[in-house]
């Protein structure tokens, strides 16, 4: 072999070799610079992981704040109710609103009339335990109640019931509820 044949064959075989490690000496500073930056393969599944955990989290945050509003709204509903327990029983303590004159006898499923009268105090149910004063000096109030009759028939029995000089002041169908206030 003469030393032209040596030339050629070593020579592209050296460049060859010299390209692959300057090739191998970027890979390894390529390489080195990822693991340096933080974003290696398990920074990237700690991100993933830590995205997930956020997000179930949220989840139940959400889940958390819906409940909170179902039960505020329960305890809202059971405040209301008892205080309308707590009203409904000052109502019945006031003897003043717990008398009520009766006509008539309940049956089942067949609604009442209630009647508020306003009349003169010299007449009989006006002048009983079961009537309330007024503003109006010389007249008193009373309630009555007037079981399974038609409301023409309750009327009559109504005005019958007071007697001269009475008016009726409010008149409604009745269920035997008395748990609203009068004024």
């Amino acid at each position: 072999m003469d030393g032209e044949t040596v030339l050629l064959l070593v020579v592209p075989a050296m460049l060859v070799l010299l390209a692959a490690g300057g090739l191998a000496g970027y890979i390894e500073v390529a390489v080195y610079q990822l693991n340096a930056s933080g974003l290696g393969a398990g920074e990237a599944t700690q991100q993933a992981q830590l995205q997930s955990d956020y997000s179930r989290k949220r989840s139940e945050l959400a889940s958390l704040r819906d409940d909170k509003a179902r039960l505020d709204d329960e305890l809202a509903s059971q405040i209301k109710e008892r205080a309308s327990l707590q009203d409904q029983e000052r109502r019945l303590a006031d003897r003043q609103n717990n008398m009520v004159a009766e006509a008539g006898y309940p049956a089942p499923g067949v609604p009442g009339f209630y009647f508020r009268i306003e009349g003169p105090t010299a007449v009989m149910p006006f002048a009983g335990l079961a009537s309330v004063p007024t503003a109006m000096g010389g007249r008193r109030r009373v309630r009555l109640v007037v079981w399974a009759a038609t409301y023409d028939a309750a009327q009559a029995v109504a005005l019958n019931f007071g007697g001269d000089g009475a008016r009726v002041i409010d008149q409604r169908p009745f269920d035997g509820k008395l748990f609203w206030h009068e004024a």
